[in-house]
């Protein structure tokens, strides 16, 4: 059994979908972690400046000073609050749009508590960038806790098509099977193998806590186990 247009087509379908995940949640979710990563160092340089200073000239000038896309989100808040829109809206504004992010979810909630509260903001900024810091090891920690796990999941997206692949064209030379009942083994081991990447690449997910990019590793490794899956077939028939 060669490649059938069934086959041909789902394949064309999901490098549409790998490139529409890519476009659609993988390049923004990348953009969210960049900024994650470079929100603690922000907040620490905000606390060093003078209590009497204005937030917004304090954003302003931590903002200018860092990568994108951290310097857009903080410049964006600096205009929000120069616009006469009350700090902590503005600071809301910092929150991705679409993705998932505990840290910023956090920082966000504990910058506005600061403003409403009155507090020395510069005492604010530096509790916060300490927080934001053992958040980010709890984070790091935690992926590390299961980095087995996750590439365990990621050599069975090859070795689990690879070994059906092999078995599924030993058994059509070797029994008389119907061409109805292998057909539907056929597509029924495809399906599972979709349904294999989907299932690894959520559960990496969960485990990192990167939501926004599971789609992307989703498509990836289903597109992956077929393609081995494919491969080893055709070369043992």
């Amino acid at each position: 059994m060669g490649l059938d247009l069934g086959t041909v087509g789902l394949a064309v379908l999901g490098l549409f979908g790998l490139g529409f995940a890519y476009l659609r949640f993988w390049k923004p979710a990348n953009a969210v972690r960049q900024m994650e990563k470079d929100l603690p160092a922000a907040l620490f340089s905000m606390a060093s400046y003078d209590a009497g200073v204005p937030s917004e000239m304090v954003l302003a000038s931590v903002a200018a000073a860092q990568p994108e896309p951290l310097r857009s989100a903080l410049g964006n808040v600096v205009r929000q609050i120069r616009a006469g829109v009350p700090a902590t809206v503005a600071l809301s504004r910092l929150r991705p749009v679409g993705h998932l992010s505990p840290l910023m979810d956090r920082v966000v909630s504990l910058l506005q508590a600061a403003h409403q509260s009155g507090a020395d903001l510069s005492e604010a900024y530096r509790r916060v960038a300490q927080d934001a810091y053992a958040f980010q090891r709890l984070q790091s920690n935690r992926r590390e806790a299961f980095a087995v796990q996750k590439y365990t999941l990621y050599a069975g997206a090859v070795l689990v098509p690879a070994v059906l692949g092999l078995l599924f064209s030993w058994g059509s030379h070797a029994t008389s099977a119907s061409t109805e009942y292998a057909s539907a083994v056929y597509w029924g081991l495809q399906v599972y193998l979709v349904a294999f990447g989907v299932f690894s690449a959520a559960f990496v997910a969960v485990v990192e806590g990167s939501y926004g990019r599971w789609q992307f590793k989703a498509a990836f490794l289903a597109l992956l186990a077929l393609g081995v899956f494919h491969g080893v077939r055709l070369m043992a028939a």
